[in-house]
């Protein structure tokens, strides 16, 4: 979804990279989240 979207490249990789990061961490993960669904405008 983050990379079919018309977010610039540097913040596509960002939120990617991230997003991956966080896995493991069920809470950070949900925080990632809600800033990727605000970054692309998704409730």
């Amino acid at each position: 979804m983050v990379n079919r979207s018309d977010l610039g490249e540097a913040q596509k990789t960002t939120l990617v990279t991230i997003l991956d990061a966080t896995r493991k961490n069920p809470k950070s993960f949900l925080i990632v989240l809600e800033q990727i669904r605000t970054a692309l405008n998704v409730e």
